[in-house]
């Protein structure tokens, strides 16, 4: 039955147990902290840099895009303070995934707006935050739908450049289209030897638990044995202590026996015997 729970989908990973899922997702995330507040502050920083150079219009949208990223980050701090790590888990998966969502729809618009300000910056720029978000979005211990759902919203805006910059944007933007997938199978396999790593110790540990149980139940029945041999031995030394008046009737009874024994064993003679023995004596012969 143990076995039957840690068995695992062979492409998505998927546990069939979905309490061996919950738990691994919240392991996997409370493990992957480091590197996730690691590549978020290098997109945060990116994009920082982004609103800086933009002009126009376009700043304030980058500077909404920074805003989503900021909350984003400490959000993900403080999520992870919190003693339930898989209800931390589950609550960021869905604030990244609304966040991004909402950076994806903002960044399209403002190429659908002002695509001759966009498109300079959509080429430059923010092709160096494809690569961190890839990885951050295949590390957050989502289900396979899940991030797959969330990788298409990341290629929307590629395709949104490609038809409002043309031509030229359209080499850049295909290279960028395959960072997100090549980035995003990198760190499903890493997970899927994340998952086979977890489904070996978790096995460990039932072997383990089970030598520990047949340890206690052997403890237990030995504990049981000595006490029937403890009980025993008393029963046997209560009995030692009341020979000696045992001893005492038992040589009672076979001193009886013996006197009825004593009394029987004359020799018995009958009369015929007796009147010849006395002719004999008589007659002086033998």
């Amino acid at each position: 039955a143990a076995a039957a729970n840690l068995a695992m989908h062979p492409v998505t990973g998927a546990f069939a147990d979905s309490s061996h899922e919950s738990a691994f997702a919240a392991q996997f995330f409370r493990r992957a902290f480091s590197g996730h507040v690691l590549l978020m502050a290098l997109a945060h920083t990116i994009m920082i840099g982004i609103s800086i150079i933009a002009e126009g219009m376009l700043r304030p949208v980058y500077i909404m895009i920074t805003l989503f990223m900021t909350l984003g980050l400490f959000g993900r701090v403080l999520l992870h303070r919190m003693h339930d790590t898989a209800r931390a888990q589950r609550y960021f998966c869905w604030i990244w995934t609304v966040l991004l969502m909402q950076a994806c729809v903002v960044h399209s618009g403002s190429l659908v707006v002002a695509p001759a300000l966009a498109c300079p910056i959509a080429l430059g720029g923010v092709l160096l935050m494809t690569l961190p978000i890839a990885l951050l979005n295949g590390s957050h211990g989502m289900g396979f739908v899940h991030k797959a759902v969330v990788i298409s919203l990341l290629l929307v805006p590629r395709l949104v450049v490609i038809a409002a910059c043309g031509k030229a944007a359209l080499a850049s933007e295909l290279s960028d289209m395959g960072v997100i997938l090549v980035g995003s199978a990198v760190a499903h396999v890493l997970e899927l030897s994340l998952r086979h790593s977890y489904a070996e110790k978790v096995q460990e540990k039932q072997r383990l638990t089970e030598e520990r149980q047949l340890l206690v139940e052997e403890r237990r029945r030995h504990e049981e044995r000595t006490e029937q041999l403890q009980a025993e031995k008393e029963r046997l030394l209560y009995d030692m202590q009341r020979r000696p008046h045992d001893d005492s009737n038992r040589a009672a009874i076979l001193r009886g026996l013996q006197a009825g024994t004593t009394g029987t064993s004359q020799p018995h003679f009958s009369a015929e015997a007796t009147a010849g023995s006395d002719d004999r004596s008589e007659a002086g012969g033998p």
